[in-house]
């Protein structure tokens, strides 16, 4: 399933979506990608809506302890004719998220009960959009100052 983003057409602020297709999964030691660059070419096919456990149990892996790795998602958009300002909304991302596009970290999310809204500038061409969704497990065992 695509993920569609509403960007104004430049030329005469007509809304239309940008379809992100083709995503792909892969997962990761906690940290070991710190940037989409970093990551090794072992992409899986997957479906988008849905949740790594869903994945797992669809590709016949092994679905527990999966908040013990980094999971990271990758797809690509049709082709933009030209550079444009969008909106990109999630209505739910799992806790502890990274919104990746074209190389560029725009936004961080930890909240899967509240949207998040992050406006980004297209390129002209195919634009390439990454969500990482960290280790849960690594999260809860740092060490935090007490809340005030």
């Amino acid at each position: 399933m695509p993920l569609s983003i509403t960007a104004p057409l430049c030329s005469n602020n007509i809304q239309h979506e940008v379809v992100f297709t083709q995503w792909c999964i892969q997962k990761t030691t906690v940290n070991a990608a710190e940037h989409p660059n970093q990551l090794p070419s072992s992409w899986q096919p997957t479906q988008v809506p849905g949740t790594v456990a869903q994945h797992c149990i669809a590709a016949a892996q092994d679905a527990t302890q999966i908040e013990d790795y980094d999971w990271w998602y990758s797809a690509h958009s049709e082709p933009c004719a030209e550079a444009q300002s969008a909106e990109i909304v999630f209505e739910g991302l799992a806790t502890l998220a990274e919104v990746w596009l074209n190389g560029h970290l725009v936004a961080q999310h930890s909240s899967m009960f509240l949207p998040l809204s992050v406006s980004v500038q297209l390129q002209a061409g195919i634009n390439t959009l990454h969500l990482c969704f960290r280790s849960l497990t690594h999260a809860l065992t740092q060490r935090r100052p007490r809340p005030s």
